[in-house]
């Protein structure tokens, strides 16, 4: 090959590598603009969401015409669904009336029906929206069957945002449905959906006794209803949350023992305390939790007992709750120091001394 062709050859991949350079150059004067436009934009409609929001503030506070008041808003309709919305969530009753009534007063009804027909829209986002929306931009009920609809959404977080909306509304025929389609294995699924239900007022207390007396339905459901019921305390759900101390699911049987302690009955003290001697290490730890709330002998002995358990949580919680239990409490955590199971002796002394841990031979010493 001629040295000519070598030259050819050299330029040509030169001019090769210029062009490129000049398109990555292009391409990242672009990248840079675009930002620079984002976030113009971005800073221009928070500054028009912040003036909005001051607005509806004053509007509120009765310090600013009608008149200023309409040119606003009607200067802002992209955000205010969303920002009414926020508002009258943390908002009481009657604000709540107040900021819903901007919607007539501006004449912006038809942002409500939108947000109505975004609960069909095939973008999953805007059914989100909507659902979450809705409970607080309007005082009709008309589209909660529609939310009912949309707890079978593909979307999880369209059923999560439909199911909010439902208990901010307090429409306890829901609640099974709810169960039904959102009950789900998993403890942050149960997790949300327990603090879901735990919006509901008492209103819902049937509906979850009569859910817990359905057979052969999903445990990850019993749990949750169970759950419920313990944390609101209900006592005539002692019965039945008893029953499933016997679940064939450890973790629905661990959720009605913890839930039988929780509520505090005495007629739930026996079933307690045999829980204390459970076979499962859980339930024991559970029980001896529990049994802080009760007194006696039999509640001692058992705790005594716990002290001696193979692992360390039941351990743990049958020394923290003889250490509340006043002076018999204590005295049993004395005699305990004596005994030849070393393990109980260290929780004992922990447990006397405020949570200190000692080695062996400090134990031994102590005694």
């Amino acid at each position: 090959m001629s040295p000519s062709s070598h030259s050819s050859i050299f330029i040509f991949f030169a001019y090769g590598v210029l062009i490129l350079l000049l398109i990555i150059v292009i391409f990242s004067f672009g990248v840079i603009f675009y930002n620079l436009i984002s976030v113009h934009y971005q800073k221009k409609a928070s500054i028009k969401r912040g003036a909005l929001k001051g607005v509806i503030s004053a509007y509120l506070a009765g310090v600013i015409s009608i008149d200023s008041f309409k040119k606003t808003v009607n200067n802002s309709h992209e955000f205010l669904v969303s920002l009414v919305a926020q508002m009258s969530e943390s908002a009481d009753a009657d604000t709540r009336l107040k900021l819903i009534r901007i919607f007539t007063l501006c004449q912006c009804e038809f942002l409500i029906e939108h947000e109505f027909d975004n609960l069909y829209s095939s973008d999953w986002k805007k059914r989100e929206h909507a659902a979450t929306y809705l409970p607080f931009i309007t005082t009709t009920s008309a589209f909660s069957a529609k939310l009912i609809d949309c707890l079978e959404d593909e979307v999880l977080e369209v059923r999560l945002a439909a199911a909010r909306a439902l208990a901010e509304l307090q429409l306890v025929s829901a609640i099974n449905p709810i169960l039904h389609h959102l009950a789900l294995p998993g403890s942050r699924p149960i997790a949300r959906l327990i603090e879901l239900l735990m919006h509901f007022d008492d209103r819902a207390i049937p509906c979850l006794l009569e859910y817990l007396n359905v057979p052969n339905l999903s445990g990850a459901g019993y749990q949750i209803a169970i759950t419920v019921l313990g944390k609101k305390r209900v006592k005539n759900a002692v019965p039945i949350i008893s029953k499933f101390t016997t679940h064939q699911e450890l973790e629905v049987r661990i959720q009605a023992f913890r839930a039988l302690g929780e509520i505090a009955d005495e007629s739930s003290l026996s079933m307690l305390i045999s829980g204390a001697m459970n076979l499962e290490w859980e339930i024991r730890a559970i029980c001896s939790n529990a049994l802080i709330r009760y007194s006696g002998k039999e509640v001692i002995a058992a705790l005594q007992h716990g002290l001696t358990d193979s692992i360390w949580w039941v351990r743990f919680n049958s020394a923290n709750a003889l250490a509340s239990l006043g002076p018999p409490g204590k005295l049993a955590l004395e005699e305990t120091l004596i005994s030849p199971d070393r393990f109980a002796r260290e929780m004992s002394l922990m447990a006397l001394d405020g949570g200190t841990s000692y080695s062996p031979m400090e134990i031994e010493g102590k005694r």
